[in-house]
Formats: C-alpha cells, structure tokens, sequence
C-alpha cells in the first residue's frame, strides 16, 4: 500500500540551532550522546512507542506560552507552527484550548513573516486544518514563497514581502534573486508550495525549476550536499543572458555540475529525493510535462522509481540507513521519504524500527521530550511526529506507478490483481477485500450487489466520480428499470459490511415513461453500510433517497455529503436499526425519512449526529412509523422549516420518541407536532429543550447564515462543503468550528485526502473511530 504521511511528516531539520550552514554539521553520521552509558536499551513496541509519542506531547503541551506561541529567538511563529503541527498529527484536536491558542498567535503574526521555514511551516498548517477563512491568508504566504525562488531554482532564509496579487498581475513579482540558495530551505519551500497547491495555488512552473536544482547537482555518489555551485543558474537561456526568464524553457545540458560541489550528506539527500518526487507528483497533476520539455524529459522513465537519477539517489540513501544515525534531524528526512514511497526498508534496512529505537532510547525518562542544548522544542517535534508516522500527501502516491490502464484493483489480494470495471473487480473479490480506484472517470456503475464485506476506496489522488448507469441480466439483455426493481440503484448490501471512501456517487436517472419507480443510491438490505468522505447526489429530481436500510444493520456516516431526492436516508423500519452521522452535510428534501412497512419486525431506531449541518425542507418525517426512535444530536446545525411535524403520535404524545444531546442550534419554524401539524406549547429552543425532559442541553434558536446561501430544492453535483461554513461576521461565527461542520474534512478529493493523512483514518480503520471521538 502507498501511503504518504501528513503535512508535519515532510519536516525535516528545521530549528537545528540558528538556521546558518554549521548547524547542518551535524548531519554527518554522528551518534547521538548518550547522558548514562550504562543505561539498559529499551525493547520497542507499539505499547511502548504510542508511550513515548504522549510523554512527548505531554512535554510540548506544557511548554506553550500564554500567548500561544512557543519560544525559539527570530522563530517564534516557525516554532509554534512546526509544535501545534506535531501536536495535531498526533491526535490533538483542534478544537484543544492549546491549539486554538497556537492558531490565534499565528493567525495574528504573520503580516511581517519573511522567513523560508516560518512561512513554509505555517502554510503547512494552515492548509493541513483546511479552513475557508484562511485562504486568503495561505494565498499571501505562498506568494512569498513563490517569488523567493532564485535562479538556481533554490530558496534562501528569505523571502520578499508580497502579497497574492503577483499571481493575477505577474508585473509585480520581482525578479529572482542571483542566489545558489540552500537545500534545506528549499525543500521546506517545496513542502509548503505542495501544501499551498491543495487551495488552488499554482506551483508547477516553480516545482520544474526545482527538479531542474536537483538534477543538475547530484554528485558522483548519487547524494546531494546541503550547498550547490554558486554558478548554478538553471534560468539561463543560452547565448541569451539579457532575460532571465521566471521558468527556465530549456535546461540544457542537465549533467551534474561538479565545480565547487559539496560532499553528500545524509539528510540533504533525502531532502533532495523528496523534491524530486513533490516536482513528478505536481506535473501528474497537471497533465503536461512542462511548458517545453528538454531531451532529457522527452526520454523520461514512465515512473518516478525508474528514472536513473531517483534510483541512484535511492541506493545512496540505503547506503545512509545501514551507516545509521541518532540525529533527529536525519531521522526525519529518513522517515518523510520512507513513508512517502510506501518503503519499509532502506538498503534492506528496516528505517523505521531502527529510529525508533534510537528515539526511545533517548528520550528523557522524566519530562518526556528529546532534549538539546539549543533545540528540544523542534527535536521533541520531530520525534513525536517520527514515532506518528503522520503522512503530508496520500494525493502524491499515485505517482509511483502512473495511471494504470486498468483502474480498478484488488490491493488486498495476492498480485494485487487490476480489473476494468468496478463490477469485475467486486466479482472477483473475497471477505474483507480493498478495492481501490486509480482514477478519476467519469466511471458508469449498472447496479451492484455486495454480499460479503467489502472495502472500495479512491486511489491516493484521485477523486472517482461514480454515475448511474442501466445495466445487464445474466443472460445479456439490458435490464428496464420500469419493471426490475434490481437495477434501481447504485449499490446493493445484502450481507457484511460494505466501506466506501472518498467516492462520488451521481444519481441521475433516466426517464422511463410516465411508470412510478422508487430509486436509491444505496440499499442496505441486511449488514451495514459505512461511508466515509464521500457524496452521493442527485439533481434531476426523480425522488431518489440517497441511502435506503431495510432490514437491522448499521449506517455510518462520516465526512460525507448527501445531495438532493427525496430523502438523505431512508429508513424502513425493521427491527433493530442504527443510523450515526458525523461531520456531514445533508441537503435534501428531507434529512431523514421513517417508513413503516406491514411484515417487519418492530423498529427500534437510533439515531446519532454529531456536528452535522442540516439543510432539509422537513427534518425527520415519520408518519404512521410505530416503533421507537431515540435521537442524540450534539453540536449540531438544523436549517429547516418543518424539523418534525410528525415526530409525535396522535395526541402529541412522545411515547416511542427521546431526543438528547448538547450545542444544537435550531432555525426553524416549526419544531414538532402529529401528523403534520404542530405541538403549539413547543415554539422555541427553551421550550423545546423541556420537552424533551430537558435532555437537550443549552439548545440556542437562531438565524444560521451560511457563507453561500442556498435554497432547499437547488441540488447540485458540484455544492462544496465550504458553502455550509458559518458566515463570517455574524453572531455564530465564533461557534466555529466547534459547531457545525469542519468543512476541510468533508467531501471527497481534498477533504478526503486530508482525513487520510490524520491519524484519525487509522482510527477509523481500526474501527475505534466513534462520533464526537475527534472533538474529546
């Protein structure tokens, strides 16, 4: 499996004394000093490392400021972005007093910010929370970072004050400073350009001028130093020196310069390997391999592991993996490039086991950090994040094998066999399986049934967009959908559990004549149902609920989106019944509609949302449903007219009915009532909260204004799930993002990149994930 770590797992040695050349003398192999000799070694578990990983969190906790920073001299804002980052990728919420107070002091520091690592870092966490406020401010940041490019395609410890007009008006972007740059500057520069190009950046004119610096500069050994030539200028065009042209159009010969060339070292290689691949990753995405291609690219390997240059840098990094070394700092490269590629090994080493070793061998017993004269901040840091194995991009993994032909895979079986339809690779799939999409489609999805458990996922980087489609019988013949129920939706679960993550699932239907038909996305007919980032909507209006449960089982929601029909979920009571909805949207003609149905089991329904935003005509219809229904809402947004005007039975009596939870904000009309009309002694949020037994905690009615404003009725494939942010400058702006959703998380492509890089997917793939889990 590729996997590519978070946002903090690129980090290499930031903050190693005072950001000048001797402080990367210790990149040599230089055993870590060791304050007892005779100390015993410690065997490393996961026991004992997920042990280290909290005593170290525990120490960098404590060390904040009251102002929310953490304190390094000339640093103060790279520091305190690099240990609310770590904190972050290690499980800390943002929702955590420490990392608001960390992201206020950012947020309010960075008009004057210039420095290469302050400003790669804090675009690195900016992008890594994913929210609509700051865009404006990472596009600021990353213009700094784009016009701080020399003409050796490095960066220096500097970047000029601009702001992101030089991307609409190019005039204003001064000229490239004549600079040799360094490689550890440049590859933070890289980091937070990569980081930046998720909220719509533009970065691969200044990722090829990248590539060309490294491909130029490799020595004999494959490595690269931590210097280049001072001549190095890759925007040279020959027997033309009066224009320097931004991007170089012809890089001529691309030879390695060996005039004053410095000797290799172990992190500046894997620093150097690391840009290479964020440069091919940034190209893939573009579709193009530049804007004039040099012979060298016109011959380029199809993969990145095949291009002579990467494979002999890889082999001299296997050769700094045997030698070893207890230096944070290298260890960190080690692990960013190691968890990038998807390699456990390095020279047919083990990378991981062996750093881990030297991690908890040195770590201090009693406070818990990694400690240094001048830098345990920045070294406790790096080693929770180490220790982590966090992941920065899963969106640039794809690249290691290109687009495959055949876009559907079985990863989970023996030679991780490829197929050329969805329906082919389920076919052929066993229990627990994971199938995984290696593209984007539009692909055509004729019903599918699934009987056994089964996992099927976006590839990393792509975004699969799933659209309905008629299909075949057995025999051949097209199925009508006018008589065969079977061919009325996407997905079948008859048995097991069917996962699916980071999906687009589009329901448009045909017409067929003036016949009534009922359509589903998915149908869970028995086991359950768990989706993760994913959308499923329709917009041509033919009534379709996005998801039907049928018989007892679960439905787990997470991230998602469910767009238009005439329900979010379907619910047709039958037994024991479990619907958990979590960070989502739902945008509908109803959020969730209870159907009784003659012959089934009584219904026992429960019903869990958490920070959900709700935006229905009708919230939760249940005529004639008998059975019971306990609901738990927290934190919750609920714009709607009709929340549930036919919740309660005759009489307005709840007998069957509970409601409970905390933080809800409700703006509708009207609350609740029997068979559509409303219970007049429940008319506000006080009033309703005592309805309920006073279950509902501190519920609050108010006008929910949202950043983009939308009608119920007016679906759309393509809403984004920013349009739901609270609007700024109004009174509930501040709840956020405790209530409500985390838009930077919702929806497929991005948001789902960013839930996979969390540590929170291991959770989820542990299935330890539990609602409100990420706001405790």
């Amino acid at each position: 499996m590729r996997q590519f770590i978070s946002f903090a797992i690129l980090l290499p040695s930031l903050f190693l004394g005072s950001f000048t050349s001797s402080v990367f003398s210790q990149d040599a192999e230089q055993p870590e000093k060791k304050k007892e000799e005779a100390k015993p070694v410690i065997e490393v578990s996961d026991r004992v490392i997920e042990q280290s990983r909290h005593k170290g969190m525990d120490y960098l906790k404590s060390q904040q400021q009251e102002d929310g920073s953490w304190e390094f001299d000339g640093h103060q804002v790279g520091i305190t972005a690099l240990c609310t980052l770590a904190l972050l990728e290690n499980g800390v919420p943002e929702t955590d007093p420490i990392i608001e107070k960390g992201m206020r002091y950012l947020r309010k520091n960075t008009k004057e910010l210039t420095s290469t690592y302050d400003l790669a870092l804090t675009v690195l966490l900016l992008s890594r929370t994913g929210n609509k406020s700051d865009k404006k401010l990472i596009r600021n940041l990353s213009a700094r970072l784009v016009a701080g490019q020399c003409t050796s395609g490095g960066w220096t410890y500097s970047c000029p004050k601009v702001s992101s007009l030089i991307f609409s008006n190019p005039k204003l972007r001064p000229k490239p400073t004549k600079s040799p740059g360094d490689n550890s500057c440049t590859q933070f520069a890289v980091l937070g350009l990569w980081a930046a190009s998720r909220s719509g950046i533009k970065i691969d004119d200044s990722m090829r001028n990248v590539a060309l610096r490294f491909l130029k500069t490799q020595n004999e050994d494959g490595g690269w130093g931590y210097r280049v030539p001072k001549d190095l200028n890759i925007f040279s065009v020959e027997g033309d020196e009066k224009e320097k042209p931004r991007v170089a159009p012809n890089a001529g010969d691309l030879q390695p310069q060996q005039s004053s060339a410095e000797p290799s070292k172990n992190s500046m290689t894997f620093a150097a390997l690391f840009c290479l691949t964020v440069s091919r990753a940034t190209r893939i995405r573009e579709g193009k391999s530049g804007t004039t291609e040099t012979e060298a690219e016109k011959d380029e390997a199809k993969t990145l592991m095949e291009d002579p240059v990467f494979k002999k840098g890889l082999k001299k990094a296997g050769d700094w993996v045997k030698a070893g070394s207890g230096v944070r700092y290298y260890l960190w490269s080690t692990e960013r490039l190691g968890v990038l590629l998807g390699q456990d090994t390095f020279g047919g080493v083990n990378w991981f086991d062996k750093g881990a070793s030297y991690l908890i061998n040195s770590q201090n017993s009693d406070n818990g950090a990694w400690e240094s004269e001048t830098k345990t901040l920045s070294d406790t840091s790096f080693a929770i994040l180490f220790l982590r194995k966090a992941n920065l991009g899963s969106d640039i993994s794809r690249l290691l094998e290109g687009d495959p032909v055949k876009k559907f895979q079985i990863v989970s079986q023996k030679g991780k066999p490829r197929f050329h339809t969805l329906k082919l690779a389920v076919a052929a799939s066993k229990e627990n399986d994971v199938i995984r999409i290696d593209g984007n489609g539009p692909f055509k999805l004729p019903h599918i049934l699934v009987d056994h458990s089964l996992n099927i996922q976006a590839g990393f980087g792509y975004e699969p967009q799933m659209k309905y489609d008629i299909g075949y019988n057995e025999k051949g013949v097209r199925n009508d959908p006018a008589r065969d129920v079977e061919s009325r939706y996407l997905f079948k679960v008859n048995k097991g559990t069917l996962t699916i993550e980071g999906l687009r699932m589009e329901m448009d239907p045909p017409n067929i004549g003036r016949t009534s038909v009922i359509w589903n996305g998915i149908r869970v007919n028995g086991g359950n149902l768990k989706l993760l980032n994913c959308r499923i909507s329709e917009t041509n209006r033919k009534g379709t609920a996005a998801i039907l449960l049928e018989k007892p089982g679960l439905v787990y929601v997470k991230n998602s989106m469910l767009i238009g029909g005439r329900a979010c979920i379907e619910v047709e009571g039958n037994g024991k019944q479990e619907v958990d909805i979590d960070n989502s949207i739902l945008f509908s003609n109803a959020a969730i509609q209870f159907v009784g149905k003659s012959g089934n089991d009584k219904p026992e329904v429960t019903v869990a949302l958490n920070k959900i935003t709700l935006q229905c005509k009708e919230g939760f219809p249940m005529k004639k449903f008998d059975g019971s229904i306990a609901f738990n809402s927290t934190n919750s947004l609920y714009k709607v007219k009709d929340l549930g005007s036919s919740m309660l039975k005759s009489g307005y009596k709840k007998t069957g009915r509970s409601w409970s939870g905390e933080g809800n904000i409700y703006d509708t009309s009207k609350w609740i009532g029997a068979n559509g009309k409303s219970y007049s002694s429940v008319r506000d949020a006080r009033s309703w909260s005592k309805f309920w037994g006073k279950k509902d905690i501190k519920p609050i009615k108010k006008t929910i204004g949202c950043s983009t404003r939308r009608r119920a009725g007016s679906y759309s494939h393509n809403v984004k799930s920013e349009d739901w942010d609270l609007k700024e400058f109004t009174s509930l702006a501040v709840m956020r993002p405790a209530r409500g959703i985390r838009s930077g998380m919702v929806g497929s492509g991005f948001g789902f990149s960013r839930f996979r890089d969390s540590i929170l997917y291991n959770q989820w793939k542990k299935g330890e994930l539990k609602l409100s889990s990420a706001d405790k």
